[in-house]
C-alpha cells in the first residue's frame, strides 16, 4: 500500500498544472494577461477582412510603422516590445476562448526538474516516525535500491521543492499531535458571550520540582489538580496529593464550591480517570450530577482545548518552581538534578540543597497566587483576574455537606488530638479518649475539623488549640524593663570610670573626689538594688582571731610534750 505522502505528493502535482486564477495572479502578471488581450484584440479586428496569417503580417508592419493606436503601443511595450509570433497568438486566443482573461496570465515555472524514478520511494522512506536525514535517505536509495542517480545534491534538491507538509515537518514524521498543536491552524476563541463563574476549566499536573514527603521524608513529586475560572482566568479551587484521582478532584472542586458559594453552569475537563469516572460523571448519583453541573470533555490529546489552564501551570513552573533547589524541569541543570534521588539525600545536603516541606510549597504557593491573580489579565487589558472575579453572581451551593474533604485517622489522648503537627480539643473530646476516630480537615483552613467515628457517623467539630504561656506576658515585659534599666546602669558606670582614668593629670583634687562621690553614690545605689545579705567584716576577724589564738596554744601544748 502507498504511503500517504505518495498520494498528496500526486495531489500536489495535480494542482500544480491548474492554471493560475485571476484572483490568486499579481499586479504584473494581470497587467501581461491585459496587454496579450489588447494585442489579440488588434488581430481580431484584422480578421475581419484579411485571413488570419495576413492580419498578423499586416499587424507587424502596423506596429513597426507606428500605425495604430497608443494602447496597442503601451500593450507591446508591457510584453518588453516583443510582437509575438502566429503561433504565440493562436495560443493567446485558443486559451482566452477556453478560461477567459485568467487564460492569459503568464504560467512560467522556470526550468523543469528531471524526474529520476525514485521519488516515490524517498518520500516513503523519509516519512518515518524514526526521522532519518536526507543524507542517509540518498544512501539508501544507492546501496538498497541501487539508484546511482540519488546523489546527496539530487535528493535534497528534490524536497527542497517540496511545501512543508511533506518536508521535515509532516505529519508522519513529527507525529499526528505535535503535528496538529504546532503546525495546524487552531480556531481563536473569545469569551465576551460568558459571565464570570460560568465554566470553569480543570487539569491535574505533576509538579516539576521534589518535596520532602509528609510520611516517609524521601523525595516526591506532588500532584497539583486546580480549577480556573474560564471567564476571569482565576484559580478558585486546588488540591495537592500524590496522584489524579477521582478524590483529589472532587476535594480541589469541593475547595471552590465551598470557598465562595458557588456552583458554576458546566466544567470543562479532560478524559482523565480523575474526572470522568463513575463517582464522578454518573448521570443519578455523580458528584457533577448532585450539584447540577453539565461537563464537556475536551478531545483526548488536544491540550489547546484546555490552553488557559495549561499556561497557568506553565506560568507557575517559571515563576515559582524554579525558585526551588530542587527544581527538576527539562531546563535544569543536569550537573544539580543528577543528585535528586532518596538515597542522595546526603549528598544533596552537602551541596546546601534545600529539600521543601510540603507546608513551605503551599505557602510559597498561595502567595505566588496572590500575586498571579493581581497581573494584567491576558484577554483583557485594563483590568486583573482578581477584579474580574469580584464581579461574580454567584448560584448558592444547595447543600455543604455534599462537598468532599480529604480525611485521615486520628487517636484522641488527653482530651486532645494531634493532627500534621497541630493540637486540637473540644469540650467533650475527652469521652473519646485512646480511642481511634477520623478527622475531616481543610488543607486551606486550619482552623478547625471534623471528626467521625470509624463508621461516617458525625461526633463533633474540634478547634485548633492555642497553647497558653507559661508566665504572664505582663510580668515578663516589666522584667525585661527592670533588667535593662540595670544594664544601663553598669554602662553608665564603666564610661564614668573610663573617663576618670584618661583624664588629664593637672585635674584639681577637688574635681576629682566630686566625680569619685558621684561614683559611689552610683555603685551603692547598683549594690542596694542588687544587695546580698549583708556580712558584718568585723565579727568574722574577732572569730578568725579567736580561731587562731586557740589553735596556736594547741600547737604549743604539744610542743611542750
Amino acid at each position: 500500500m502507498a504511503h500517504n505522502a505518495i498520494t498528496e505528493y500526486k495531489n500536489l502535482a495535480l494542482s500544480t498544472n491548474v492554471v493560475n486564477s485571476w484572483e490568486h495572479a499579481t499586479q504584473k502578471q494581470q497587467t501581461v494577461a491585459n496587454a496579450r488581450k489588447t494585442v489579440i484584440t488588434e488581430v481580431e479586428s484584422l480578421q475581419a477582412t484579411l485571413p488570419f496569417y495576413k492580419a498578423v503580417k499586416q499587424f507587424k508592419e502596423n506596429i513597426n510603422f507606428q500605425a495604430v493606436n497608443n494602447t496597442v503601443l503601451m500593450a507591446i511595450k508591457s510584453l518588453n516590445n516583443k510582437v509575438p509570433s502566429a503561433n504565440t497568438l493562436k495560443t493567446w486566443i485558443a486559451s482566452f476562448e477556453e478560461n477567459g482573461l485568467a487564460g492569459l496570465l503568464p504560467n512560467h515555472k522556470g526550468s523543469t526538474r528531471k524526474s529520476y524514478g525514485w521519488e516515490h520511494l524517498a518520500l516513503t522512506l523519509y516519512h518515518k516516525p524514526q526521522k532519518p536525514s536526507l543524507k542517509n535517505v540518498a544512501l539508501q536509495l544507492r546501496e538498497d535500491h541501487d539508484f546511482d542517480t540519488a546523489t546527496d545534491h539530487n535528493v535534497w534538491y528534490f524536497f527542497s521543492l517540496l511545501p512543508a507538509e511533506l518536508s521535515d515537518k509532516s505529519r508522519w514524521r513529527i507525529g499526528t499531535k505535535l503535528y496538529r498543536d504546532g503546525q495546524r491552524q487552531y480556531n481563536l476563541r473569545h469569551t465576551e458571550n460568558m459571565q464570570v463563574g460560568d465554566i470553569y476549566q480543570g487539569d491535574g499536573h505533576t509538579l516539576d520540582v521534589y518535596l520532602k514527603h509528609p510520611s516517609t521524608g524521601k523525595l516526591w513529586r506532588a500532584e497539583l489538580t486546580v480549577f480556573q475560572d474560564w471567564k476571569s482566568r482565576y484559580i478558585v479551587g486546588w488540591y495537592l496529593s500524590n496522584a489524579e484521582s477521582s478524590i483529589t478532584t472532587m476535594a480541589a472542586l469541593s475547595h471552590g464550591l465551598g470557598t465562595y458559594n458557588h456552583v458554576p453552569l458546566m466544567l470543562y475537563i479532560d478524559n482523565g480517570c480523575g474526572f470522568k469516572s463513575k463517582l464522578m460523571n454518573d448521570d443519578t448519583a455523580g458528584f457533577y450530577a448532585n450539584f447540577g453541573m453539565d461537563v464537556i470533555f475536551a478531545i483526548p490529546g488536544n491540550a489547546k482545548a484546555k490552553g488557559n489552564v495549561e499556561r497557568f501551570f506553565r506560568v507557575m513552573e517559571e515563576d515559582l518552581n524554579k525558585r526551588f533547589d530542587t527544581y527538576c524541569g527539562s531546563d535544569m541543570s543536569p550537573d544539580i538534578s543528577r543528585h535528586f534521588s532518596s538515597t542522595k539525600m546526603h549528598i544533596m545536603a552537602k551541596k546546601n540543597i534545600h529539600v521543601p516541606t510540603q507546608e513551605e510549597w503551599i505557602e510559597a504557593f498561595e502567595g505566588w497566587l496572590i500575586n498571579y491573580h493581581n497581573r494584567p489579565h491576558p484577554e483583557y487589558k485594563n483590568t486583573t483576574p482578581a477584579a474580574m472575579w469580584a464581579q461574580l453572581n454567584n448560584t448558592p451551593v444547595h447543600d455543604m455537606n455534599l462537598l468532599v474533604k480529604p480525611r485521615s485517622k486520628v487517636n484522641v489522648r488527653r482530651g486532645s488530638l494531634i493532627h500534621q503537627g497541630r493540637t486540637y480539643r473540644s469540650t467533650y473530646l475527652h469521652q473519646f479518649n485512646d480511642q481511634e476516630l477520623v478527622a475531616e480537615y481543610d488543607m486551606h483552613n486550619d482552623s478547625a475539623m471534623r471528626i467521625f467515628d470509624t463508621d461516617g457517623t458525625y461526633l463533633l467539630t474540634v478547634d485548633l488549640a492555642h497553647k497558653k504561656a507559661a508566665i504572664p506576658t505582663s510580668r515578663l515585659e516589666q522584667a525585661r524593663v527592670n533588667s535593662l534599666k540595670s544594664s544601663e546602669k553598669r554602662l553608665q558606670n564603666k564610661l564614668t570610670e573610663n573617663r576618670l582614668r584618661h583624664a588629664p593629670m593637672h585635674t584639681s583634687h577637688v574635681e576629682q573626689l566630686k566625680e569619685m562621690e558621684l561614683l559611689t553614690t552610683t555603685t551603692e545605689e547598683v549594690l542596694i538594688e542588687h544587695s546580698e545579705p549583708e556580712i558584718n567584716l568585723n565579727e568574722m576577724m574577732q572569730d578568725g582571731l579567736f580561731t587562731s589564738k586557740a589553735d596556736n596554744e594547741d600547737e604549743l601544748d604539744l610542743l611542750n610534750i
